[in-house]
């Protein structure tokens, strides 16, 4: 799973094995998911010392375009007064919903950009979406769900703020989102908030002046972090955070520039879409841990309908009565690549018998919807495969079966029950899918 605190921690460590690596382009094939990058190829040992790649050219922090006059005392005092005015702003709205463009660049490495909403509602509820989590508050009860349609959810019951069931659900582990701090209205927290998990511990140390004493920029510092929140001059709530991160283990004069552009909406009784969760038809567990767990033997497996490389669609429903082997993999999974020609014999093995085995393709995303399927397509018909790939283009099928790596094997039953689940690359592999099949079929009513 990929909370937004992960993503942040992935990306940062990235920015620095890159820099570490002297590597100027980005993975080529796709880039992987967050996470893949801890294992990237070609870095130094860790006590390697860590020196800028050739011809890097280090960028400056925002510090140089402060005036004396705007980090003197009284520019302080000022900024403290804005934060805390920004965290009133926030805290008298009866509903308030921020789009958030979060935009990484990794020097040497090209972009991450991240698109979230933030949406508060009356009585304290309250929605966080992002493409990988969204976490819905409501009343005592936190509900966090690795992704739409995901069969099992995470529920929390803390009372107190969002933040306080946050800390409970994640550990204390701080995600990119201030407006979870301000929405309390208590402005002493707002500075380390708006720093966040890329300048920890920030401290206000200047304020610039909107026009007409309205809006303006907060500077915050902490040790070689530092921040420029802007302040929307109309609504008095955020417009955006420029940050300068320095990661820690980062190269001296090292860097990585950081982006939150916001845009904020204020309702006068509610959100447009109040907030509210359903869980009828899934199941809810106390922990994220329970929440990772693989599919369990014996449950229904999720339905799928998804196209193959020649737009014939197949679903899960149709193919009752056989046994289903599925195999989740990309085109940059090495151990996908080693672990295809093992499904491939296991396909050419089951030939004859109730078996359908597919390939599922997921987790591409460096092209359009066409490129993509012409991209598999030609990869597919290269490798001569037995049996067809299919391709789960928004990844909905990958977070529906829960998905933490690939390869990722499935077999479900004639009933349409998991019957078998293997994550990564097993040299047992093809005779495990074979017992599995076998049991399967063996223990298929008669008649």
């Amino acid at each position: 799973m990929s909370t937004l605190s992960a993503l942040v921690s992935v990306l940062l460590a990235t920015s620095v094995a890159l820099a570490q690596a002297g590597d100027p382009a980005a993975p080529a094939g796709g880039a992987p998911p967050a996470g893949a990058a801890e294992s990237m190829p070609g870095g130094p040992p860790e006590d390697a010392p860590m020196d800028l790649p050739p011809g890097f050219e280090a960028i400056k922090p925002p510090s140089v375009n402060w005036k004396a006059e705007e980090t003197s005392p009284e520019s302080v005092k000022k900024g403290e007064a804005a934060i805390a005015a920004v965290a009133k702003a926030y805290a008298s709205a009866a509903a308030v919903e921020d789009s958030v463009k979060l935009v990484i660049v990794i020097p040497g490495g090209g972009e991450q950009t991240q698109d979230l909403t933030i949406a508060f509602g009356p009585s304290g509820s309250a929605r966080i979406t992002a493409p990988d989590a969204i976490i819905t508050r409501v009343g005592d009860d936190l509900f966090f769900e690795p992704g739409p349609g995901s069969p099992k959810y995470m529920k929390v019951t803390k009372a107190g703020s969002l933040a306080d069931a946050m800390n409970e659900a994640f550990g204390g582990s701080m995600m990119p989102l201030p407006q979870v701090a301000l929405r309390t209205g208590d402005g002493a927290d707002a500075a380390q908030a708006l720093g966040g998990p890329f300048v920890p511990e920030a401290k206000i140390v200047g304020f610039r002046g909107g026009a007409d004493g309205k809006g303006g920029v907060v500077y915050l510092k902490e040790g070689d972090g530092e921040a420029e929140v802007a302040i929307d001059p109309a609504s008095g709530r955020l417009a955006g955070i420029a940050y300068s991160a320095v990661p820690p283990g980062a190269p001296k004069g090292f860097r990585v520039p950081i982006t939150m552009v916001i845009g904020s909406a204020a309702f006068e009784k509610d959100l447009p879409k109040p907030i509210a969760f359903d869980g009828k038809g899934r199941k809810a567990v106390a922990s994220i841990e329970a929440l990772q767990q693989a599919l369990e033997v014996g449950e229904p497996a999720p339905e799928f309908k998804l196209k193959d490389t020649e737009g014939k669609e197949v679903s899960l429903t149709d193919l009752k009565g056989s046994v289903v082997v599925i195999d989740f993999w990309a085109t940059w999974c090495g151990p996908c690549m080693k672990g295809l020609p093992k499904i491939d014999e296991f396909a050419k093995w089951s030939a004859g018998k109730p078996v359908k085995v597919f390939a599922i393709n997921t987790m591409e995303n460096d092209e359009g919807p066409e490129q993509r399927v012409q991209k598999i397509a030609g990869f597919w018909k290269s490798k001569g495969f037995s049996f067809p790939t299919l391709i789960d283009g928004d990844d909905q099928l990958s977070r529906a079966y829960g998905v933490q790596g690939i390869p990722f094997t499935v077999v479900i039953d004639p009933q349409g029950r998991v019957a078998d689940v293997h994550t990564g690359l097993s040299p047992t592999l093809v005779d495990d899918l074979k017992k599995a099949t076998e049991a399967a079929l063996a223990a298929q009513p008669k008649g």
